[in-house]
């Protein structure tokens, strides 16, 4: 239970802290900008929805797991080769601490460019066959060799612009911004 509720206190956290800055930013560009704060707030949204793609692995993920390299061996020379053969460029090959919080076998791909890595649980590489660890890591390599993640992050910034549209929709009861007075 100790582990559980702090990873929930610590999601609580990072929660009240973005939702706290967003609406503070919001309400201050409402205020700075009146008339414009629609489209100002909509695209800061969208920037920030493709920023936090980029930081997430290293800023957030990091707050709920702890990340070991995958030592040097055939397991780890052979999802690097995967990743190759797919053509997504790799970095790094980690294992996560998973198994304190799940008996769940798992992995993903995160991060883009430079902060790109393919992360294991640490139950998925102890005690999984290989065929069966290579599987789940083509699978998630999959994702990004067609483009999920740049796709998820597209869709995810249209989906804050049109948020602030909906926002000033509601805010204004869909009154003209030319006859608000």
């Amino acid at each position: 239970w100790a582990a559980w509720s702090a990873d929930v206190a610590k999601s609580v956290g990072v929660s009240v802290v973005l939702t706290s800055l967003a609406v503070v930013a919001l309400v201050g560009c409402v205020r700075l900008l009146p008339r414009a704060w629609p489209a100002v707030a909509g695209v800061v949204a969208a920037g920030l929805v493709v920023l936090g793609s980029f930081v997430y692995p290293l800023l957030v993920e990091p707050v709920f797991n702890r990340f070991e390299s995958l030592a040097d061996g055939p397991l780890r020379t052979e999802v690097l080769a995967l990743a190759e053969r797919q053509g997504v460029e790799v970095d790094d090959v980690l294992v996560a601490d998973a198994s304190r919080r799940t008996t769940t076998l798992n992995a993903w791909v995160s991060g883009f460019g430079h902060t790109r890595r393919v992360v294991l649980y640490d139950n998925l590489v102890d005690g999984t066959p290989r065929d069966e660890v290579l599987s789940v890591v083509a699978h998630e390599l999959a994702h990004a060799e067609h483009g999920d993640v740049v796709t998820g992050t597209a869709l995810g910034a249209a989906g804050a612009l049109v948020g602030v549209g909906l926002l000033d929709l509601v805010l204004t009861g869909g009154v003209p911004r030319r006859d608000l007075r």
